[in-house]
């Protein structure tokens, strides 16, 4: 008898599990197209409308890297009760994901009623949740669609309110927006890009560029930014501010960002090897790389793999970047430095950082924002903050860098600012790293 119970308990167990997330009891996938397509018929006999609000918890991953995965797993927890909290009993609350939820609100007189619940749940999940001694509040990004003005399945539905959420995600981290269906066309468009540029990584489709850095005292090149190009094989090489931000996004910037780094410093290092032993190498780095602990070994594992010594790579970071976590971006910035690499701060002036501000982090390099480099010519005030930026940059021991130098005028009056060094088509334009040994090796002849 008590084996047969026992039996019975482990079946029920099984048949709730199949339906249900084991961590917070909530339904699962399956159980949640199984509810909406019932609540969705009911709401059509009765008239009514459906919502379907999609969340995605913001930058989880660096909770989980920063307190570990069962803190994690309290916090989802956490936010499951509090979103079960701000619903009625008609509704439902499910986990579909890691940090992913999506909720039905069942028997609404009006569409625009889920705005007013999603406004409850930004606030309940925003209270501070306790992680050891400190506390942290959960942003997520929401995304709504409803049912009969955006779509008449529960797939459609569901779909709808994922591209709402990530526009919103997109635009503002934390914020939510509703389905528009003129943007169908658009959002169908990202997820096919989306999928192109995964394969393209995987295929071999990216190619680097390089653009020389040329050195105000020796007017000669110093070094390279490496620029990643996809080569798509129907609509031609593709420069990257047509991918790289939807890179951002989706995280694909992680492997595209090993890729660019694994293979300018394979060609940089060949470069040293074959007579130009002083060439610098520059890589962008982007903020979901730097937050992974492990970065610095990555980076030093694709250095000893090309055989480039880490001093000849510059690391160039954003400012926002130094500004969204103060403490974690110093830590991981000086074990990079402590590597030999070298800091460059990219699109400076762009931002609202005051230079005193980058004293707390180890920075030798300031990049002179492109956009401001291009006010330089018809723009006193874009001289004279230019002249503070190059002076200041002086004085804290660190060396500056315009980029966008695309006019003589331009390169003329930074360089009478006492520019360090200059970066632009006026002077190079990017290359292929065939192209790169030709114009290398014209660099080192004229100077013969």
């Amino acid at each position: 008898m008590r084996n047969h119970r026992r039996r019975e308990t482990g079946e029920t167990e099984r048949a709730f599990l199949a339906h249900h997330n084991a961590l917070t009891a909530l339904p699962n996938r399956s159980l949640l197209v199984q509810k909406l397509s019932r609540t969705m018929a009911a709401a059509r006999t009765a008239g009514r409308h459906v919502g379907v609000v999609s969340i995605d918890l913001d930058d989880f991953a660096r909770i989980n890297d920063a307190y570990g995965h069962a803190e994690g797993d309290s916090i989802i927890h956490r936010c499951a009760e509090r979103l079960t909290a701000c619903v009625r009993s008609v509704d439902l609350v499910s986990r579909v994901g890691g940090d992913e939820f999506v909720v039905i609100l069942g028997d609404m007189g009006s569409s625009a009623s889920a705005a007013r619940v999603v406004q409850r749940m930004r606030a309940a999940l925003a209270e501070p949740i306790a992680i050891g001694n400190a506390s942290i509040g959960v942003t997520a990004s929401f995304g709504i669609s409803s049912f009969p003005d955006d779509g008449g399945s529960a797939e459609q539905l569901l779909g709808f309110a994922d591209l709402a959420m990530y526009r919103a995600k997109r635009s503002r981290r934390g914020d939510f927006a509703c389905f528009a269906p003129e943007r169908h066309d658009e959002a169908v468009e990202r997820v096919r890009l989306e999928h192109e540029l995964g394969e393209a990584i995987q295929n071999g489709e990216l190619v680097v560029h390089y653009q020389p850095i040329i050195d105000a005292r020796t007017n000669r090149i110093g070094g390279v930014e490496a620029l990643v190009r996809w080569a798509h094989p129907i609509e031609g090489l593709k420069a990257s501010g047509t991918f790289i931000p939807l890179a951002e996004e989706t995280g694909l910037i992680v492997p595209l960002g090993e890729f660019v780094l694994r293979e300018a410093s394979r060609t940089i290092a060949q470069l040293n090897r074959g007579g130009h032993p002083g060439l610098r190498l520059s890589v962008n780095v982007s903020a979901r790389q730097l937050h992974d602990e492990a970065f610095p070994t990555n980076v030093l594992g694709a250095l000893a793999q090309s055989g480039l010594r880490t001093d000849r790579l510059d690391l160039e970071v954003t400012e926002a970047f130094l500004i969204s976590d103060a403490v974690w971006a110093a830590s991981q910035l000086r074990e990079l430095t402590r590597l030999g690499i070298r800091i460059a701060l990219d699109d400076f002036g762009s931002g609202c950082s005051a230079l005193t501000f980058l004293r707390r982090f180890p920075v030798q390099l300031l990049k002179l924002d492109p956009s401001f480099v291009a006010e330089i010519e018809r723009s006193e005030l874009s001289r004279a903050v230019a002249a503070a930026i190059i002076g200041a940059a002086r004085k804290l021991g660190m060396r500056s860098v315009a980029t966008g130098v695309e006019t003589a005028v331009a390169h003329r009056v930074l360089a009478e600012l006492g520019c360090d060094a200059f970066q632009g088509s006026y002077l190079a334009p990017p290359m292929t790293a065939a192209e790169l040994g030709d114009y290398l090796t014209a660099d080192h002849l004229a100077a013969a």
